[in-house]
């Protein structure tokens, strides 16, 4: 499993500097993609990495298809339908036979298995037209026509690679058969489809977050989805917008929990929030930005409990946030300004509540930064007597327990 991920890391760095090369030398990137396949299995310089036909077809391929879809323009298509059908169905079957004779012609294959083959290789590339369109500037129509056309053919190439299949397999061809399974297949294909994207269409009008189209779109599709997020769902995550599509939607779904960064941000600092007689409450909250604060939670009214305090999304907020606390707070107060904490490139700074704005201007911080105000901040004193020898629980019993502290 490491050999054949370490194989995939490195076909995906030569792809993101084939992608390079190809911007320098302007050559279309699909055209270098080949081009560099080409060379790695004639050369072998690559091990072989095995890849299954159904992650193709019930991974990759849907979700390329469904970007493509979403930029279908429906009054084109309406309107350029006849050509479209044209290009899919009998244009498609010609395109077959063409492929087949060169093959035929040019690698003295046998007239079925040539057929075979350029039925896999008739249907044309739906990503690389998009990819070329977007690319080179062509008229609208042409461009609808191509795009809709190239998103119809794959079914024509399925029916008719099944239907040379089987006639190499029987040893004869069935032209009523290969009609048939054609319109079954355009059926079965509309019908799923219209019933499909009604239903998502009226989900997804309910969002407007991207990813959560293609979560439903994925689900929908059978698939299972995982979206990964940072730090914990039950803090500033706005998980509660996709737990409700979902719910609504009637799909079934997990919360993991997570490490938040306040609590990453303890462990980077070797502190310990709660400290004996000291301070035994943690908060957790933001300074008032766009996102405004109900009433009774402002940061005034909070810093009078003297607590912990671990303050989210509010770097640029930092004068008033340090106004507001200075309310409360004694400015010699420890602060632990962290940014990106427990990335490899996270900042720590440990100083002053009276210096808290000028530390962020200085290290010019906007985002990504967590607020840490306290005197528990890097505290050393009052020990628990959890694990204290003149401490009874339930491991150690009270007849146990030592009368006096050790000195």
């Amino acid at each position: 499993m490491h050999g054949t991920l370490t194989v995939v890391l490195l076909l995906l760095l030569i792809a993101a500097a084939v992608g390079f090369l190809a911007k320098r030398i302007r050559i279309h990137y699909n055209v270098t993609l080949v081009l560099a396949g080409v060379v790695l299995g004639a050369t072998q310089a690559v091990p072989r990495v095995g890849l299954q036909p159904e992650i193709v077809l019930q991974v990759f391929l849907p979700i390329l298809l469904y970007e493509a879809t979403l930029a279908t323009d429906l009054r084109r298509l309406r309107e350029n339908l006849v050509p479209v059908a044209v290009l899919a169905v009998p244009g498609m079957l010609t395109t077959v036979f063409v492929a087949g004779a060169i093959l035929h012609a040019g690698l003295r294959l046998e007239w079925p298995v040539a057929l075979l083959l350029g039925s896999a290789l008739a249907a044309t590339d739906t990503i690389a037209v998009i990819a070329s369109f977007r690319k080179v500037r062509v008229s609208p129509r042409l461009a609808a026509i191509v795009e809709n056309e190239s998103l119809l053919n794959d079914g024509t190439a399925i029916v008719a690679f099944t239907t040379i299949l089987a006639a190499i397999e029987h040893g004869r061809f069935d032209l009523a058969s290969g009609l048939t399974g054609l319109a079954w297949v355009t059926a079965v294909g509309l019908g799923c489809g219209l019933v499909l994207g009604y239903a998502i269409a009226q989900l997804l009008r309910r969002t407007e977050d991207y990813l959560m189209e293609i979560m439903l779109t994925a689900v929908q599709a059978g698939k299972q989805v995982v979206r990964l997020q940072s730090g914990d769902l039950s803090l500033y995550s706005a998980i509660q917008e996709q737990m409700a599509l979902l719910d609504e939607a009637g799909i079934d779904y997990e919360a993991v929990p997570g490490i938040s960064a306040f609590q990453a941000a303890a462990a980077a600092l070797h502190s310990e929030l709660t400290i004996p007689e000291v301070v035994q409450t943690i908060i957790l909250t933001r300074g008032e930005g766009k996102t405004k604060m109900p009433a009774g939670e402002s940061l005034a009214a909070l810093a009078a409990h003297r607590a912990s305090l671990c303050i989210f999304l509010s770097a640029r907020l930092s004068r008033t946030i340090q106004e507001q606390l200075l309310t409360a707070y004694a400015p010699e107060t420890p602060v632990a300004i962290l940014y990106r904490v427990s990335w490899p490139d996270e900042k720590i700074i440990v100083t002053r509540l009276q210096d808290l704005h000028s530390e962020i201007r200085k290290h010019k911080l906007t985002r990504t930064t967590l607020i840490l105000v306290g005197e528990a901040i890097g505290s050393r004193k009052n020990r628990s007597r959890l694990y204290h020898t003149a401490h009874a629980h339930i491991f150690r019993r009270r007849d146990r327990v030592r009368k006096s502290p050790p000195a």
